[in-house]
């Protein structure tokens, strides 16, 4: 279960930037997570709401958006997706074997090998607070 190392760090760094911004109770947190993480958000939310007991964290709404894998054609710069990853247990699969991923061929031109320009997104985009 991952998520839980993911949602600690994401306490300590949302606490550490709460501090230097002199929040002392942050009422939300919004995270961008792409696919490529396969994250749960229930999972996330439990750890969440366990690293945040006792910290200015505490009682924090957690929003989640997900972002979907999005690939671009090197040699004709078609973006595409790759549906696989609505599949939770390839997502985990390739989570935890990033190198074993082998990218879909350009729907366009048929070229190998997209660049990948989203889904591997693990960001804290803001913090609300008082």
């Amino acid at each position: 279960m991952h998520e839980l190392g993911i949602v600690q760090k994401i306490v300590a760094a949302a606490d550490k930037a709460a501090e230097k911004n002199n929040i002392a109770h942050v009422k939300v947190l919004r995270l961008r997570l792409g696919q490529m993480a396969a994250a749960h958000p229930d999972q996330m939310q439990f750890g969440f709401e366990t690293y945040a007991k006792g910290s200015r964290l505490e009682g924090a709404k957690l929003c989640i958006e997900d972002v979907k894998v999005e690939l671009q054609c090197q040699r004709c710069s078609q973006k595409f997706g790759d549906p696989r990853f609505d599949d939770h247990e390839f997502a985990h699969t390739m989570a935890h074997a990033p190198i074993a991923y082998m990218a879909p061929r350009c729907p366009k031109c048929n070229a190998e090998n997209p660049k990948i320009i989203h889904g591997q997104e693990l960001e804290l985009v803001e913090i609300e607070g008082e």
